[in-house]
C-alpha cells in the first residue's frame, strides 16, 4: 500500500521501519545482556576457585576464560564469548599493568547509553565492568579479592533470576503488544474485503495521506513506548 501513496506512504514506511529497528535492537540488547550475565557467572566461579587455590592473577584469568570456551558464532565477529575475550585480554596485561584498565567505568552488559549493543572490545570491557571495579577496590584497600568476587557473583545471579522471572511474567504483555500492533492491518484488510475501500482513501487524497501518516505514527509511538516500558521493567531500572 505504501508505495502507491506517494510522499505520505514513504513517511509511513519510514516510521514503520524505524519502529521495527527499535524492536530488533531491544531484542538484541536483551539477548546480549543475558549471555554476558551467564558467562560472567560461570567465569567468576572458576576465577574465585583458582584465586583461593593460590593461582596468580594471570593464571586465574586464563583459566576462567578457558572455562567459557567458544560460543559457536554467537559473537558475530569472533565467535567467542565477550566475557572470555575480556578475561584473556586482562590475563595478558596482568603482569605489567592494571588488567582491567580498559574496563574501568564501562557500562554493564555490553550496552551503550542509548540502549544499543556495543561493538567489539568495548562490549567485552563493559561485560566485565563489575569485576574491574571490585578488582581495583581490592588492590587499593588490601581486601580479599576472592571474597569481593563472590559478592559480584551473587549479584549477577540475583540479576539473572530477576531477569528470568520478569521475562516470564512479561510474556503475556509482549504478546498483547504484537496482537494490538497487527489489529490495524487486520482492520484494513477486513474493510477492503467488505467494500469500504480504505486503501483507495489512503492513496487517493491528501486527507487520506494525512490520516495514513497520523495513524501509522500513533501505532509506532505506541509500540516503541510499550517496548521501552517492558524493557525497563525487565532490566529492573
Amino acid at each position: 500500500m505504501f508505495w502507491f501513496a506517494g510522499v505520505p506512504g514513504a513517511i509511513a514506511g519510514a516510521l514503520l521501519g524505524r519502529s521495527a529497528q527499535k524492536v530488533l535492537e531491544s531484542g538484541a540488547v536483551r539477548r546480549a545482556a543475558s549471555r554476558d550475565e551467564e558467562d560472567l557467572s560461570r567465569s567468576l566461579e572458576t576465577l574465585i576457585a583458582q584465586l583461593r587455590a593460590g593461582a596468580d592473577a594471570a593464571a586465574a584469568l586464563t583459566g576462567a576464560a578457558r572455562e567459557l570456551g567458544g560460543r559457536g558464532g554467537e559473537n558475530a565477529k569472533s565467535g567467542v564469548s565477550r566475557v572470555a575475550e575480556a578475561l584473556r585480554s586482562a590475563a595478558r596485561r596482568a603482569h605489567f599493568a592494571d588488567p582491567w584498565e580498559a574496563a574501568e567505568g564501562a557500562g554493564e552488559g555490553g550496552v551503550g547509553k542509548r540502549g544499543k549493543v556495543l561493538p567489539g572490545s568495548e562490549a567485552s570491557s563493559a561485560a566485565v565492568a563489575p569485576v574491574a571495579r571490585v578488582w581495583g577496590v581490592a588492590q587499593r584497600h588490601g581486601l580479599s579479592l576472592a571474597g569481593l568476587l563472590e559478592c559480584v557473583r551473587g549479584d549477577v545471579e540475583a540479576r539473572r533470576a530477576h531477569r528470568s522471572q520478569t521475562a516470564a511474567a512479561l510474556a503475556g504483555p509482549r504478546m498483547t503488544i504484537a496482537i494490538l500492533a497487527g489489529l490495524p492491518v487486520f482492520g484494513l484488510v477486513m474493510g477492503q474485503a467488505f467494500g469500504a475501500q480504505p486503501f483507495e482513501f489512503f492513496t487517493g487524497s491528501v486527507l487520506g495521506g494525512g490520516v495514513l501518516v497520523a495513524g501509522v505514527g500513533l501505532v509506532c509511538a505506541g509500540i516503541e513506548w510499550s517496548v521501552a516500558i517492558i524493557d525497563r521493567a525487565e532490566s529492573g531500572s
